[in-house]
């Protein structure tokens, strides 16, 4: 059965928008810095797939997805529709709004067949909540010629507030699962949201450190600092009630630094940077000049 915010989650979604089984819904081309002071050619594709089923309460991603399972084939098709003509090299990802290892999402038969699209990638990011897909995601890694990471959304180490985001997870499952990836030399990525609701400026630089602390012990070679956003009605609830505004540009470019130069300090070998999507950069262009900077060298 759903729980009561899963239900709330729902019953405040906003349309859906239309998307084509045989076409990404996006393909962006990007460098993207790496720990090592380097900065790599990086595909990004946004797959069109099934609905993730866990729902957490911030997501917007559901609106980009399909009502259905994706079909056999489909993934396939988007991937080489998209790279059709273009350079194969440095990194990859293939971002399925959800989990890759879901099986609704990404047809396991079709495995094989997506291995053999990336060929010429050095490496292959997918994402992945724990909860899905353990031996799945071995299986899949030892059909790649490139090395498999794996993006996982912790969001924050605050327990407590991975409950009322319905995360669906705790700190010891991201924990747990961080481990099996090194076990079968899968790197590991994570996500981490600044400013969730009911939570101030500078208490989110505080749990953004705490957590970038949190997700480096644990292995991360890349950690994205992505600022919580409206748009998928649950956040406009939120904001409508007095409990959630976004960050300004000013506390995530502080929050990048300070876990930038919490990294160095730490010592790891782990890139951090800012996810600006949608970002408004007249709201502040000296701090998104900032983050522009700090993105570049990671």
């Amino acid at each position: 059965m759903p729980s009561e915010l899963t239900r709330e989650v729902l019953a405040l979604r906003g349309r859906r928008a239309q998307v084509h089984p045989a076409r990404a819904n996006a393909v962006i081309r990007e460098e993207e810095p790496t720990a090592e002071g380097v900065t790599v050619p990086t595909t990004t594709l946004l797959l069109a797939a099934a609905e993730c089923p866990l729902r957490c309460a911030m997501c917007d991603l559901w609106q980009h997805t399909l009502t259905t399972p994706t079909p056999p084939g489909a993934t396939v098709e988007q991937i080489e529709t998209a790279l059709a003509g273009q350079p194969r090299q440095g990194t990859i990802k293939l971002y399925n709004s959800g989990s890759f290892f879901d099986p609704r999402s990404v047809p396991v038969q079709d495995y094989r067949a997506i291995a053999e699209a990336v060929q010429g990638f050095d490496r292959v990011v997918v994402e992945n909540h724990p909860r899905f897909g353990r031996r799945r995601m071995a299986a899949f890694a030892n059909l790649l010629a490139a090395r498999l990471e794996i993006a996982v959304g912790l969001e924050t180490v605050q327990t407590s507030m991975l409950r009322r985001l319905n995360k669906q997870m705790t700190r010891d499952d991201f924990d747990r699962f961080a481990a099996a990836l090194q076990s079968q030399s899968i790197d590991l990525r994570v996500f981490l949201m600044l400013k969730p609701p009911w939570t101030g400026e500078a208490e989110a630089v505080a749990w953004t450190l705490l957590s970038v602390r949190h997700a480096v012990a644990c292995g991360a070679r890349h950690i994205t600092i992505i600022p919580a956003r409206s748009g998928n009605g649950w956040m406009e609830q939120r904001a409508r009630a007095g409990e959630f505004a976004p960050p300004s540009l000013r506390t995530l470019a502080e929050a990048v630094k300070r876990s930038q130069h919490a990294v160095r300090q730490i010592g790891a070998r782990c890139a951090v940077t800012a996810d600006l999507w949608d970002v408004d950069a007249a709201a502040d262009p000296e701090a998104y000049r900032q983050l522009c900077e700090a993105n570049r060298l990671g």
